[in-house]
């Protein structure tokens, strides 16, 4: 019987040792009080503002910041106002594979007209001497 006690008594303990820990946690949890490891997780609440909105006008020059070197390398994406093979296939509705479609004379009126416009670029980036790969 006084075993029985005994055991009765430490779960009575490590029970309330729980319980109390487990209210602490809640507790600095509910005031907002961190724990002491770092956290790189901010709220976001909807109001970010990042003025990209302006680099999607294709008629909008900006000069790049002083920040930039002239030997720093900057990545850039052309979008070519054409629509793409893949798009052109999907919007004919045509009864034949994407493969056999790439080589019908409209697939490669837009491949020509692609590569035209590609090939303008690439002069004028050439006169302005601008290096690209």
């Amino acid at each position: 019987m006084k075993r029985n006690g005994i055991v009765r008594l430490a779960f009575v303990a490590v029970s309330v040792i729980l319980l109390i820990a487990m209210m602490l946690s809640i507790c600095t949890s509910a005031l907002g009080v961190s724990s002491s490891a770092p956290t790189y997780i901010n709220e976001y609440n909807g109001n970010l503002k990042t003025n990209i909105e302006q680099f999607f006008n294709n008629k909008v020059v900006q000069k790049l910041p002083s920040t930039v070197k002239n030997t720093d390398t900057i990545s850039v994406i052309v979008d070519l106002d054409l629509p793409s093979i893949m798009d052109a296939y999907d919007w004919s509705k045509a009864n034949m594979s994407m493969a056999e479609y790439a080589s019908t004379s409209e697939a490669k009126a837009l491949i020509s007209e692609a590569l035209k416009e590609k090939k303008s670029i690439l002069d004028k980036l050439d006169k302005k001497g601008v290096m690209y790969t």
